[in-house]
């Protein structure tokens, strides 16, 4: 069953590869995933947030959300796991910009992106939370393009991220009663 997972991941991105690379874009793609880069785009909006008063606490869980799929994604989930790279474990797979350092599964960048669109999501109207689901998605597709991932990193790395926001909204709605009620 596991072959069969693996082998399927390997077709998708092959796919997605021979499919969707073209000269045209790549450069677009890869300053897409430069910003997911460190987190700097969702940091950046973090600040941003938090500097407005009347959105200073989605600002500091969004911020609580990115360290938190630092820890567990990067920190621990990608040295426990251990998975090699698609780039470094198949050769049909092109490599569009530098070698990363690290492991690929699972999906940093998708994991901390979404846990910040889940904050986003419920604690921002609407129109802001499909706007930063659109450039998440874009994002995590973007590893897929440039053969960082595989797609069931990016896969684990949005349901990871997308839990710990869902995670951190619950705690703050429960901080929020106890307050109320203090």
């Amino acid at each position: 069953m596991i072959q069969l997972l693996y082998r399927l991941d390997i077709s998708l991105l092959l796919w997605i590869q021979r499919t969707f690379v073209n000269n045209s874009v790549t450069d677009f793609v890869i300053a897409i995933n430069r910003l997911g880069n460190f987190d700097m785009v969702w940091i950046l909006i973090s600040a941003l947030l938090f500097v407005r008063k009347k959105t200073k606490n989605i600002g500091l869980l969004c911020f609580v959300a990115l360290i938190c799929s630092f820890l567990i994604n990067t920190m621990l989930l990608k040295n426990l796991i251990g998975r090699i790279s698609p780039y470094n474990a198949i050769s049909l797979v092109k490599l569009l910009i530098k070698a990363q350092g690290s492991y690929s599964f699972p999906s940093e960048h998708a994991s901390s992106s979404f846990s910040v669109v889940a904050i986003l999501f419920k604690k921002l109207p609407k129109k802001y939370g499909i706007v930063s689901l659109a450039f998440a998605l874009i994002i995590a597709i973007s590893s897929l393009y440039l053969g960082l991932q595989y797609p069931s990193d990016v896969l684990m790395g949005i349901l990871i991220g997308s839990f710990i926001g869902y995670i951190i909204v619950k705690l703050d709605s429960q901080i929020q009663e106890i307050k109320r009620d203090i």
